[in-house]
């Protein structure tokens, strides 16, 4: 590939690396011709052509996730994308003693004023020559340079755009990608869908489970929560979104359907970003389904700088991938995960499953990422039917601990706890009332705003229900046992946790009122005499992390250490989540 040429100027009284493109290698690429690389083997060209005039952009997005890492900044025309007016390294940045925040706001400070120069120099082209700055009469002949180019050079000055470099995010996305490609590749493959689609989740979100967009798309296949509900299985306990295979599934069929309405991979797949029916409102207006005329004429709103380069960036991402050990030498896909599948006849707590087969919560999460915070609390329930994946080798053992549950414990229904939203509320009223924060009531009810909420509208609160199944099956039949009682519990939910009515507790305690509880009261659990002291205090001695909470918190609350917390639940930091389980010393 050519190199470009970098030359070092001043800026605002920095130094900043300015790097500029050959006019012979733009005017080629905008030519269409051999200077863009070969395509991808897996690339069929009958399948997924590329057009001359969107050869360039390929190219151009091929730099952005090969050669530019996220500290450089490649400033460009918004609609050639062979129009490349500098690269700049931001990298000195680093080196303040700046917060996350600040560096970003400095990083985007720095940005704007080098935009702001590039455009004052673009209108400075109309003038005489001898008023142009040596940048200004380097971008003329660039422009010059070009075909066509005399048609936009009077208004580049309102489309430089800038565009993080992403070889570095995209290095660790080929690590990441490992332990789902099997996967994802067998995934479309059972929908007739070309496996080479299994690049996408590179262009939407470098195979990161947990990205979220602005807009509330989720997961590594960025799925809105609308569309979601059409092609995943989608619950209060499971996201499927969030499970970059089975989320594969769901995207496979879309794409599939997107194929037979509009006939060619290349409009399918900018229908995935532009949805199918805009998609098809560009062929029928346009008069062509030529994606490369589409994008040169087609004027809509909505179908912005990412809509006309979406198709472009899966081209360079399935190149970059194809061509990573040359790109990125010692950066290897991790291996697959792998895992035997577990499938519950009625809904059931993880945590009882897990304490019972002796496996890790934390190795049954990351098996699981559809799974909701609150299934590894124990406040929600795998659904009955969902296909649980266990450590391999783990599936027997795991089958043999549901059989031991107690049938009172298995439900034919999910868990429902959650607050119905009247007049005058607000989410940090109701966070507030229920001790979690704005942020967990928006992720569990998969809120893109959190002024968004209506009368009569029911969320789901995050570990309202801990009581209900929060710790894990311990005890064995024929024991009792003491449960002290947390503040937010009621006799309803206390026994709904042992498998026991609100009679039973009452008559075993004596209890005059249902309703008289008492924090810190000792109520005796009916059942069982004799339980050992250790199983009592695995039963009493865990906590279900809630929002807003900390280990200082909780360490004053069981009167320990924050020391003593860390060493017995293993925690290299004091960060913690909101549904985890700790175990209290």
């Amino acid at each position: 590939m050519d190199r470009l040429q970098s030359t070092s100027v001043m800026f605002g009284g920095r130094s900043i690396v300015d790097t500029s493109v050959p006019l012979l290698l733009v005017a080629v690429l905008l030519a269409g011709v051999s200077a863009v690389p070969a395509f991808s083997a897996d690339l069929d060209p009958e399948q997924f052509p590329v057009a001359a005039s969107l050869r360039v952009n390929v190219r151009f997005w091929f730099d952005i996730y090969s050669r530019y890492n996220h500290d450089q900044l490649a400033f460009h025309d918004e609609r050639r994308l062979g129009v490349v007016y500098r690269v700049v390294d931001l990298s000195d940045l680093n080196d303040l003693d700046l917060s996350e925040t600040a560096l970003r706001r400095a990083r985007l400070d720095r940005a704007e004023e080098i935009r702001e120069e590039i455009e004052v120099a673009l209108r400075s082209l109309g003038g005489p020559e001898s008023s142009l700055t040596p940048a200004a009469a380097r971008y003329r002949d660039l422009w010059s340079s070009l075909q066509k180019g005399g048609e936009d050079v009077a208004t580049a000055s309102r489309y430089v755009r800038f565009q993080n470099g992403l070889s570095d995010r995209f290095a660790e996305a080929i690590v990441r990608s490992g332990l789902y490609m099997d996967g994802i590749e067998e995934a479309l493959t059972a929908q007739d869908v070309p496996s080479v689609l299994s690049r996408l989740p590179f262009v939407e979100s470098m195979f990161i489970n947990g990205a979220r967009s602005k807009v509330g798309a989720s997961g590594a296949w960025q799925f809105m929560l609308g569309t979601a509900r059409l092609y995943l299985p989608m619950s209060s306990a499971v996201d499927s979104r969030v499970d970059p295979v089975i989320a594969a599934d769901g995207a496979a069929r879309m794409l599939r359907h997107d194929y037979d309405v509009l006939g060619s991979w290349p409009l399918a797949i900018s229908a995935y970003n532009h949805g199918r029916a805009g998609i098809a409102r560009a062929v029928k207006q346009v008069g062509s389904s030529d994606l490369g005329v589409i994008v040169e004429r087609y004027k809509a709103r909505r179908f912005g700088f990412a809509s006309r380069n979406f198709y472009c960036e899966f081209i360079a991402a399935a190149q970059v991938y194809e061509e990573r050990e040359s790109l990125f030498p010692g950066i290897e896909p991790a291996p697959a995960l792998e895992f035997d599948e577990f499938v519950a006849a009625r809904y059931v707590s993880l945590t009882d499953l897990s304490s019972l087969a002796r496996l890790e919560l934390e190795e049954l999460r990351e098996l699981n990422p559809a799974l909701d915070n609150d299934v590894f609390a124990g406040t929600l329930l795998v659904p009955r039917g969902y296909p649980l994946r266990v450590p391999p080798g783990s599936k027997a053992n795991v089958s043999s601990a549901y059989s031991s549950i107690p049938e009172s414990r298995k439900r034919t229904s999910q868990l429902q706890t959650g607050y119905r939203v009247r007049s005058g509320d607000t989410l940090g009223v109701i966070a507030r009332r229920y001790g979690t924060t704005v942020g967990e009531i928006q992720r569990a009810n998969r809120l893109p705003r959190a002024d968004r909420i209506y009368i009569n509208q029911y969320l789901r609160i995050p570990g309202q229900s801990a009581v209900a199944f929060g710790s894990p099956l311990q005890v064995s039949p024929g024991r009792s046992s003491i449960h002290t009682v947390a503040r937010g519990e009621s006799l309803t939910t206390i026994g709904g946790r042992y498998g026991l009515t609100v009679a039973d507790l009452v008559t075993a305690n004596s209890l005059s009122s249902p309703d008289q509880i008492a924090v810190g009261q000792q109520l005796r659990i009916p059942g069982s005499e004799g339980a050992s002291t250790g199983e009592l205090a695995r039963l009493s001695r865990q906590h279900v992390v809630r929002g807003g909470e900390n280990l200082t918190l909780i360490a004053d609350r069981y009167g320990v250490t924050v020391a003593a917390l860390r060493r017995e639940n293993r925690l290299q930091s004091s960060r913690i989540f909101p549904g985890q389980i700790l175990r209290i010393p």
